[in-house]
């Protein structure tokens, strides 16, 4: 049986190496502020391990414990903000460094005569804490929508579990007891660290690679569109091209005092269509869902894309009856359309309604309303109609049958 000594050098290697095979990408290639932050994270993995292995060497270092369960903490706080700076959500490193301050007081309060196990209730809380707000980040918003999300959701429930089941053993039957040495001693802590950093990883780098190639897409075309309106190969307007010609419908909108309306288009379960049916049939899918928005939308309407499986559509409307009506053509398009090839399959979308009677001509309020309808919407169940009247958001509007 391999000894305790023996898996915990092992994981250290693998958290080692693995962190910096991903904070060399992180500096050697343009990157997002979320891949930075979760760059973070991997340092401070680097740092817990090598302060856990001062500790073994040199067990007079005591302070050495405490600095790498604050790591590991830190660690797992900065993969959670990473994953809502990923999503479009405000970071909370004030949260971060509270709990990660108490975690070092409470390690170092009992002094050099205190043992390993010194502050591991506040260690286990911490770790517990934010691999639960990791894993609940990583489910929701863009993250939810990106290949490689599902294994970070799994790793963030894992290590909530883990450090749950220590924190409820550690309790009740102390550091000594059969089962926590068994299963949640630092043998069993060392081999979930080491499986979880090498999926993590894996991952992280997947959806960064995707969000890096996305930006750099978006860099190219906005330099192309610089002169120009540019549409992708759908036959819909870019999302810097969609951008300027909603301002410029915003602008003459209310120079002429009508109103202009911005629907939201979100093909739901897109990310189980790419798992049941692979990238290549999801592709076919989305081609189909784009062109039923371009048929059975208005003809004096603009189309663009706002991402994975999403699109908005801007277009005069003179009541919130009329807008209502379109979104209703084409939701009902939708699940009209025959895709043989995929027996069984009735794509629905689920559509957000912004107008600027309520919210104004202003460009961010329009555009953050009708995303906001459309989140609700699909929350709801999909297949939904939500329109959002500035001060709350009216539905669901949708049949909701799928």
């Amino acid at each position: 049986m391999i000894d305790g000594w023996t898996i915990s050098l092992a994981s250290a290697l693998v958290v080692v190496v693995t962190a910096a095979l991903f904070i060399g990408s992180t500096i050697s290639h343009k990157d997002s502020e979320a891949g930075r932050i979760w760059a973070a994270g991997y340092l401070c993995g680097i740092l817990t391990t090598m302060s856990f292995l001062v500790w073994l060497l040199a067990p007079e270092l005591w302070w050495a414990s405490s600095v790498g369960n604050t790591a590991f903490v830190a660690g797992t706080g900065f993969f959670w903000i990473g994953c809502r700076r990923h999503n479009g959500r405000p970071t909370r490193f004030l949260l971060l460094a509270i709990v990660c301050t108490a975690v070092l007081v409470a390690g170092l309060l009992p002094g050099p005569d205190s043992d390993e196990w010194a502050g591991a209730h506040v260690y286990f809380l911490g770790n517990m804490l934010f691999a639960v707000l990791a894993a609940v980040e990583s489910a929701r918003g863009e993250l939810s929508r990106a290949l490689g999300s599902r294994p970070m959701v799994v790793v963030f429930s894992v290590e909530a579990v883990f450090f749950t089941g220590r924190l409820i053993l550690f309790t009740t039957e102390g550091p000594d007891g059969p089962i926590f040495s068994l299963f949640f001693g630092a043998s069993a802590t060392a081999f979930v660290t080491m499986i979880m950093v090498i999926v993590l990883s894996s991952s992280m780098s997947v959806i960064r690679s995707a969000h890096g190639a996305h930006a750099e897409l978006a860099t190219r075309s906005s330099r192309r569109t610089a002169a120009a309106i540019g549409y992708n190969s759908d036959d819909v307007l870019t999302e810097p091209s969609f951008e300027r010609v909603l301002a410029d419908w915003l602008e003459r909108a209310e120079f002429h005092d009508e109103q202009l309306a911005l629907l939201h288009f979100d093909l739901d379960d897109l990310a189980e269509i790419n798992t049941a049916f692979g990238r290549a049939r999801a592709n076919t899918i989305l081609a189909r869902y784009t062109a039923v928005v371009r048929r059975f939308g208005p003809p004096n309407s603009d189309i663009g894309v706002a991402g994975p499986g999403r699109l908005v559509l801007a277009t005069p409307m003179s009541s919130v009856d009329e807008a209502l009506a379109v979104a209703a053509t084409v939701q009902a398009g939708l699940l009209e359309e025959k895709i043989d090839e995929f027996a069984g399959l009735r794509p629905t979308m689920s559509v957000g309604i912004a107008l600027t009677d309520y919210t104004g001509f202003d460009f961010e309020l329009l555009s953050a309303a009708a995303m906001r309808a459309c989140k609700r919407a699909s929350d709801a169940g999909g297949n939904r109609i939500m329109l959002d009247t500035g001060l709350h958001t009216a539905g669901p509007l949708g049949s909701g049958v799928r």
